[in-house]
């Protein structure tokens, strides 16, 4: 997954197959992992030159689930930035 993960921070911006977009801000990226058996999802969004890490699990189950969990996560860590800001 790191691998994966490094081929889209130093490629940036980069496409399938390694991240595609999702809704948004959030980003996606598979990895394969346990022989090649089950696919690993990153999920992460860009702020300025940061890519954000939010959300991973295995498999497809709960999917819409997993990627609400990494919404929630981005509206969180916006939130907290804009009020690191305020004067």
């Amino acid at each position: 997954m790191g691998e994966d993960i490094a081929t889209v921070e130093f490629g940036w911006p980069i496409g399938m197959p390694v991240c595609k977009s999702i809704k948004g801000s959030l980003w996606e990226v598979r990895s394969t992992i346990r022989s090649g058996r089950v696919e690993a999802r990153i999920y992460f969004a860009i702020d300025g030159n940061r890519a954000v890490l939010l959300h991973g699990h295995e498999g497809k189950d709960n999917q819409s689930h997993e990627i609400g969990v990494a919404r929630v996560r981005w509206s969180d860590y916006v939130n907290r930035k804009r009020w690191e800001q305020k004067p």
